[in-house]
Order: C-alpha cells, then structure tokens, then sequence
C-alpha cells in the first residue's frame, strides 16, 4: 500500500498528461526519435503476436505509437486511487494479490517473492499473508518434470493437507487446512491455508516435501526459509494494494440484497470484495457457478477469471468491518456472507466498470425421506417407478424414478434418481443431497438450468444393496436469478480524447474449400487484439465460429486465443454490447460468429500472420434421417447424467455440400426421450460434428 502523498502521484500524473497531450499534438514524430525508440521497443519486447490469415498485415506506426502510450498508462494511472473521507478508513484494509483483502494493522506480508531452484523445478513462493484469521501462501512452480496427473479429470494430486507444514521459529508446527491445486503442463499453483500463526513470529519454513513427493517432482531440499513482516511496515508498503469503495448502491431482489464493498486493481488483476444479506431460511449464499457473474467497462472489454494461479477460486470469508455511511440491517430474520471476485486486470482505457451477478446459488435445508425396494437380486436396467413430491421454497420438485445402471470402467453401479422441476418466479433447483446407510460415495447432479435430470449415487460393485433402501433428502440447491447490477466510475484521470482503441481495415483475404474469409476490421487495445472476419460460405450455411491461430510474422511465435478478456463491442467503433443481454450471459461472443480474440501485441510487433484452421458453418435447412430403434428401450448406460441406452448407428446425412456420418448413438430417458449421435469424420473437409442432440417426439410402432 503505498504511503506517498497523494498530491505527488496527483502531479505525476497531470505531467505525464501533458507530455501526452504534447506529442500527439506534433504534426509527425522525429525520425531520430523512431529509430532510437523502435530499437528500444525491440530490445525490451519479450511478447509477440500474432495476426489473422494468409497473408502478412503490416501496422502504420500511427497504431504502434499508440499502443506504447497505452501501455505507459497502465503504469501511471494505478497510482492515483480514491481521494475523498473515505481514504483513511480505507487504508485498513490492503489487497493482497493472489490472496485477498486483509486487515493492515493485523497482518504480516512477505516483502517479496522468495525462489529457489530444485532439479529443473523453480520454486516461487508468491506471497505469505498471516492474520488472525489463517496464513496464507501462494506457491508457483515451473519446470519441464511438472505433468498434469495420468488420473481421472478431478483427482487430486496424492498428498494430504496434513502433509504440508509451516513451521515457525518459535517451534510451533501448522499443519494446512486447505489447499487448492492446479496443475498444468510445465507449472503448477498451490494456495495453502494454515491457521494463524503465534504473535510476534516474523520467521518460518514452508516444507513442500509431500508436494514434492505427490506430483513425482525431483529430490532436494523442498524447506523454504521465509521472512515476514507487518503489514504497515515500509519494507512491505509496496506488496499491499490500497482499494477504493465504489459508488455503486446496493441491489435487492427476491429479498436478497448485494453488495460491492471493496474494489482493488493491479497490473495482474482486479478483486472485488461482495457482501450479501439473504433470508434465513437459505443456509449459504454464492454467486451461480452456472451464470457466472460480469464484469466490463465502456470501452467494450469483458473481464473473466485470469488463468495465474491463486485467482480462479472465489476465496469465501468475512472481514470485520462496517460502514458508517450506510448501517445494514440487524434483524435476526437475514444472514450475512462476504466474498471476493477475482478478475483479469483492467484496461488503462477505461473509465466506467459494469458487475452484474446474474444468479446467485442458495442452499435450502429440507427433512424428508423415501424407501426404495430393490429386491434380492436387482441387475442393470432394473427401474422402480417412485412418486416422491417436495415443495423447495415455493418451486415444485418431483423425484418420479430410480435406475440401475453398471459402469465397467470404474467397476461401480449408478443408482439415478430421475427428478423433474420447473422455474417458479426466477427460482430453479439445480440439485438434491440424498442420503442412503451403506453408500460411501454421492454424486450430486442437478435438474434446472444445468439441464441434468437427477442425482446419481455411485456405488462400488461389492457394496450394491439389497432389500429397502432408506434415502433421506438433506438439502437442495436452488438458483435465484437476479440480476443484481452494479455500476460505478473508476477513480482515475481523463484520457486526452485522442487516446482510444485502434481500429484498422487491413487488406487480407484467403479461400479454401469454397469458403472465402476476409478481414473486415482488426481492433487493438492494451488487453485485446480483435479480428473480426466477414465470410462468403456455401448456399445454405452461414459462419458459426472460427479457429485460429496468431502468428509473429518475424519470430514465428504463435498465440492462442484468449478468453480472460473478451471484447464485446458491436463492430469497431459501436456501441458496447451489454454481456447479460445475450443468452447464456457469459457469451456475449456468440453474437459475433466471425470475431476471433487474442492478447494485446507489443508495441514492437510490426507483421503478423493469422492461421484459420477451420471453420463452423451453420446449416439453416431441416435434414432428415432415419433410425431403427428396437421395440424395448433399456436403458443400461449413462449419457450427460442420465439413464441411457447404446445404439448401433450407421447413417449418412447431407448438409449442403457436405456428408456427415454418424457411428454412435444414445437415447436419454429425459422426457420425452431425446437422441444423441456422434459422427466421426467423413473427409478431409468436414473433421467432425461432435454431438447432435435432439428431441424423440414420437417412436413408431414399426421402430
């Protein structure tokens, strides 16, 4: 948190205007000036980028101009921060990235990151917060001996929280309480939590040795010595981050009322800090995973989770603290919860921040309990019809089956509990929790906007009950939909008018396949670079989506698009499109089949190469084919979370000029039935269709 007077960084600012103002007000730059400054871009230029098509587009220096003095307000306009009564109060409270909003006159922060290096592993402990509340520490690693986990997608890594230690110098041994690990191809996020440390411990050793052991890393010494210090210390002014309060009003819906106490930005992420105050009768409270929440400014960004380690999770906890402009209430009929929202950081350009909080996930307590008679011998495919009816605040829920299915990959049963329900007045239930003696494993699946039908227990093969099962409903997930929108300006200096996104219509085209692609216009900003192409497609279809690749045309480098930040402006130069307008809220890109996004380009990139690998067309015309299905449906399997059963598919359908043949096939017990086919690819054109999913309105007698 920095501690300089707020006139300085004030003065530094309205300098660096001016100087701004000056050189764009300059008919055309020294030449001696571009030299010496294109020569140092390239020196300093450790990103490249790439560009949409066959052909090499190159940039005026007009845009890459522009784009250096972005980048430079990235620098200078953070400094500033909210200047009104509110900053001294606001001052107790830092930002910490990668671990939260904590208490200043509490906390102890590393100064800085520690690394040290084992085998070909680099080890880099982030940061070290200790409050009264718990430690925390955000560890990186990187190195080639790093692998994702030759498990099932969701295992965790084989060690334990117990197995990680913090030990301080006082001789006190902490063991973790939670840990969060993800793990990729060549590096590694771990955020630990420890209890608090003992007063006046300012040395400890992190002992990552299970971790280590866990993720099959290399032998060495895995103890990391490590030195904190007060939060409030001069050594450590830098690490915290000073936020503002919003003004933002609070939002009520459904007598759920939410808030946005805290926002913090930094040059890796912006946090904001949310309260909630909801009816008692919900015993938790979370944004919907399902319609995660929005984030974008006026410029035409849209802010997601940033892929750095440490700031994907939602970190859940209460902060202490209460705002005397505006008293909430106190009555005994609501409950409080406070979070935090991590999100990519915010471009220089904008001055205006939208949050919307599209649903909001609550968990509504129910004491209710059927019986299930599963005979002495129950096999595969085996259905017992149920009618089991519960009112969950308001919105029906009708558990009307059960059926035994057999997993042989995982030598286990499911037992799918079918449940259908409806939306009452913006209420959904998304899931059930049952309970059932015996069975050691649950998995929850839900039946609203998830579009899943039932809950699942797993059951291993050795462990399948027999005679009457007693099942007790513990619980139900619900969705509320809101929306709860927050807007609010951002405290920073004015930009001269002339500093705005670039915009260019360069002349690149390319055909293939009797499909023509062309650059309409390419979008650059200091978080975006935007191509968005316009095509001439077969009779009949039109473009769906696009999958390319940019390439440096001086390096070869190559980027994937990115999804943290997204641009969802109409055009170039149009008006921003509002994400929560557009169905599901998070893809406001859908509307644009043609826009292709990547990361900003650095200011030294002067030719780049875009690589469309394929394309999605869209087929506006009905096709027809026929199945043959048997006279009696058993459904043995598993498809998407519910009862199914396998066909034998081998059928050909025609979509304009393309075949698509489809080889695997499924029926979904889901009212009315519905069919999935899988095609598999028919030729050098059409590399695959994936998933036809469909309604089965009628089934003939003749099949």
């Amino acid at each position: 948190m920095s501690t300089h007077e707020p006139w300085g960084e004030m003065e530094t600012i309205a300098r660096t205007e001016r100087r701004l103002q000056e050189m764009y007000a300059r008919p055309a730059p020294d030449p001696r000036f571009l030299a010496r400054l294109e020569q140092d871009l390239h020196e300093r230029s450790s990103r490249t980028s790439r560009f949409p098509f066959l052909h090499v587009l190159r940039r005026r220096w007009a845009g890459a101009m522009l784009l250096a003095l972005i980048t430079l307000l990235v620098g200078v306009t953070w400094v500033g921060g909210p200047r009104d009564a509110w900053a001294q109060f606001l001052r107790l409270i830092g930002y910490a990235p990668h671990v939260g909003f904590v208490d200043v006159e509490e906390a102890r922060v590393l100064p800085a990151a520690v690394t040290r290096q084992v085998g070909d592993v680099t080890i880099r402990v982030e940061q070290v917060v200790a409050t009264g509340e718990e430690t925390r520490v955000v560890v990186h690693l990187k190195g080639p001996s790093i692998r994702i986990p030759a498990t099932r997608e969701g295992d965790a890594p084989s060690f334990t929280n117990a197995d990680i230690v913090l030990r301080a110098s006082d001789g006190t041994q902490l063991q973790a309480r939670q840990s969060a690990t993800t793990v990729g191809d060549g590096e590694a996020w771990i955020t630990l939590s420890f209890p608090p440390l003992p007063d006046h411990v300012y040395q400890v050793d992190l002992d990552l040795s299970a971790v280590a052991r866990g993720l099959h890393l290399p032998a060495g010494e895995w103890r990391i010595p490590l030195t904190i210090y007060p939060a409030q210390s001069d050594l450590v002014a830098h690490v915290l981050t000073e936020p503002y309060e919003p003004r933002a009003a609070p939002q009520t819906r459904h007598g759920i009322t939410l808030r946005v106490l805290r926002v913090a930005h930094t040059p890796e992420q912006t946090a904001l800090q949310l309260q909630a105050e909801f009816p008692e009768q919900y015993t938790t409270l979370m944004a919907s995973h399902v319609l995660d929440p929005l984030m974008y400014d006026d410029v035409g960004h849209v802010y997601y989770r940033p892929i750095q380690g440490g700031s994907q999770t939602v970190v859940r906890k209460e902060v202490s603290v209460s705002r005397p402009s505006a008293p909430r209430p106190t009555s005994s009929a609501t409950r409080t919860t406070t979070w935090e929202d991590v999100r990519a950081p915010l471009s220089a350009l904008a001055r205006r921040l939208t949050y919307v909080v599209s649903a909001v996930e609550v968990m509504v307590p129910l004491d209710a309990s059927f019986s299930l008679d599963l005979g002495e011998n129950p096999q595969p495919g085996d259905v017992w019809p149920l009618n089991v009816r519960l009112d969950v605040d308001g919105v029906p829920v009708w558990v009307r089956k059960a059926t035994l299915l057999y997993d042989p990959q995982a030598h286990a049963y499911h037992l799918v509990f079918a449940m259908e329900t409806s939306e009452v007045e913006g209420k959904v239930v998304e899931n059930l929790t049952l309970f059932a003696p015996g069975i050691s494993t649950i998995h929850e699946i839900g039946g609203g906007t998830t579009g899943y039908p039932g809950v699942i227990f797993i059951i291993p093969e050795e462990h399948l009950p027999r005679g009457t099962l007693a099942v007790r409903i513990q619980d139900a997930t619900m969705t509320i939909k809101g929306p709860w929108r927050f807007e609010w300006e951002v405290p920073r200096p004015a930009l001269p008018p002339s500093v705005k996104p670039v915009v260019l219509h360069p002349e690149a085209r390319a055909s293939d396949r009797g499909i023509t692609l062309w650059v309409d216009t390419l979008t650059l900003t200091d978080r975006v670079t935007v191509f968005d192409l316009q095509a001439e497609t077969p009779e009949g279809t039109t473009l769906d989506g696009v999958s390319a690749r940019l390439v440096d045309a001086a390096t070869g480098r190559e980027w994937k698009p990115q999804w943290h930040v997204q641009w969802c402006r109409k055009g170039s130069q149009g008006p921003v499109v509002r994400p929560e307008a557009v169905w599901p809220p998070s893809a406001c890109g859908r509307v644009f089949p043609g826009r292709v996004i990547f990361g900003p380009l650095s200011p030294a990139t002067k030719a780049v190469t875009l690589k469309v690998d394929a394309v999605t067309l869209f087929h506006k015309d009905p096709v027809t084919l026929t199945l043959s299905l048997p006279e009696r449906l058993v459904f043995d399997t598993e498809v998407k979370g519910s009862a199914a059963m396998r066909l034998d598919v081998d059928t050909r359908v025609q979509a304009g000029p393309f075949t698509i043949h489809f080889t695997q096939g499924w029926v979904r017990d889901v009212p009315p039935m519905e069919v999935w086919l899988l095609s598999e690819p028919m030729s050098k054109d059409v590399l695959g269709t994936g998933f036809l999913n469909m309604p089965l309105l009628t089934v003939r007698g003749d099949g």
